[in-house]
């Protein structure tokens, strides 16, 4: 009896000793650790958060700077009202590069429309023209570098150049030294108003 007695002494001393175990050591790691687990899951919750609104500023940084690029492309496509501001500045290339030039603009036919120079532009027409050009050689390129920097909207589809030939002495042909160029080009022009 003595040793029943000694075993369920010993077996209540091993019971009192885990249950300590469990209320003073055990229960406290576990609720740390439960703890420890909900701010994870809270920071995780905060990171997803987080780069949700970084990818909308993003997208919203992205049709700002959209949104600017198509205020500033705007900005250089006229009123068809307005369109002698682009003669005068390509006239003004002209003057400043010494180059001899004569602009024809051709007036659409509404019965023949050609295909436009740039598609799938929406509120924005296209007012075709050609000019012809005689200068030197330098000065026909500084005119088309003019012709690239105008600050109203313009497209060149084609470009002609060839050497000015002048019959000479003999009935010969005689290079003048001088560089004879077509330029066909549209001028953007601003449709909302117009359709």
């Amino acid at each position: 009896m003595k040793a029943l007695s000694k075993i369920t002494t010993i077996g209540l001393a091993g019971l009192a000793i885990t249950i300590l175990l469990l209320m003073f050591v055990i229960r406290p790691v576990l609720n740390k650790v439960k703890a420890a687990n909900e701010q994870l899951r809270q920071g995780q919750n905060d990171l997803v958060l987080l780069e949700q609104q970084i990818l909308a500023f993003q997208t919203a940084q992205n049709d700002i700077t959209k949104a600017s690029r198509r205020s500033e492309i705007m900005s250089k496509i006229l009123d068809k009202e307005k369109l002698a501001v682009a003669v005068i500045e390509l006239e003004t290339a002209a003057a400043k590069t010494g180059t001899t030039a004569i602009l024809d603009i051709q007036d659409p036919d509404p019965t023949n429309p050609k295909d436009p120079v740039v598609l799938g532009k929406r509120g924005v027409g296209e007012v075709a023209y050609r000019v012809t050009t005689l200068n030197d050689y330098v000065g026909t390129i500084n005119f088309l570098s003019f012709l690239e920097h105008l600050p109203h909207g313009t497209e060149i589809d084609k470009i002609d150049l060839s050497a000015e030939i002048r019959q000479g002495e003999a009935g010969k042909n005689v290079r003048t030294g001088k560089v004879l160029g077509t330029f066909d080009g549209v001028f953007f022009i601003n449709n909302t108003n117009h359709e």
